[in-house]
C-alpha cells in the first residue's frame, strides 16, 4: 500500500474518531460548571514562633448543585506564592470546605470543578479573592485604679 493511501486511510480514522468524541459529548454532557464561589474567613492566625506573619483562616464555600448526579466538588485554592492545597466538598449538601490558611493581604485563586456519579468532570470555575484583616482586636480587660495618697488642699472661701 502506498504511502498516501496509509495517509489517506488514517485522516480517515482521524475524522471518524472527531465524529465519535463529538457523538458521546453530546450523549453525555460534563456535569454543568459550579455556580459561584464564596470565601468566607473564619480567624486569623497571630505572628507567632511557628509563624513569621499574621495569617487568616477562611474556608471555601461552594454553590449547592442542581444536578442530582453532582456527588462531590473538587477544590483547589492556589496561593501567592505558588503553591496549592485541595479539598473535596462531597455529597450534595456539603457547603464548605476544611479550613485553609493564607498570608494576610494576599490574593489566592480559587478553582471549583463539579464531579458527577460517572466521574466526569465539569469545566473549572475560577475566582480570586483577597484576604484582609477585618477582624478588630481584642476589647481591653479589666480597667483597674489604684489610689496612691491624699493630699490636702485648704478651702478658699
Amino acid at each position: 500500500m502506498s504511502e498516501d493511501a496509509l495517509s489517506r486511510i488514517a485522516g480517515a480514522f482521524e475524522r471518524l474518531a472527531s465524529v465519535a468524541e463529538s457523538i458521546v459529548r453530546n450523549l453525555f454532557p460534563p456535569p454543568p460548571m459550579p455556580g459561584a464561589v464564596r470565601v468566607r474567613t473564619t480567624g486569623e492566625q497571630l505572628r507567632s514562633e511557628e509563624t513569621d506573619m499574621d495569617l487568616i483562616k477562611f474556608v471555601v464555600q461552594v454553590p449547592e448543585e442542581a444536578t442530582p448526579d453532582v456527588v462531590r466538588r473538587d477544590v483547589t485554592v492556589l496561593f501567592a506564592d505558588g503553591t496549592q492545597d485541595t479539598d473535596q466538598a462531597a455529597g450534595r449538601d456539603a457547603v464548605e470546605t476544611k479550613e485553609f490558611k493564607a498570608p494576610q493581604d494576599s490574593t489566592v485563586t480559587v478553582r471549583v470543578e463539579n464531579v458527577d456519579d460517572a466521574g466526569n468532570v465539569s469545566p473549572a470555575r475560577e475566582q480570586q479573592f483577597a484576604l484582609s484583616d477585618t477582624f478588630a482586636p481584642p476589647e481591653p480587660g479589666e480597667i483597674g485604679l489604684r489610689t496612691t495618697g491624699e493630699e490636702y488642699v485648704p478651702d478658699s472661701t
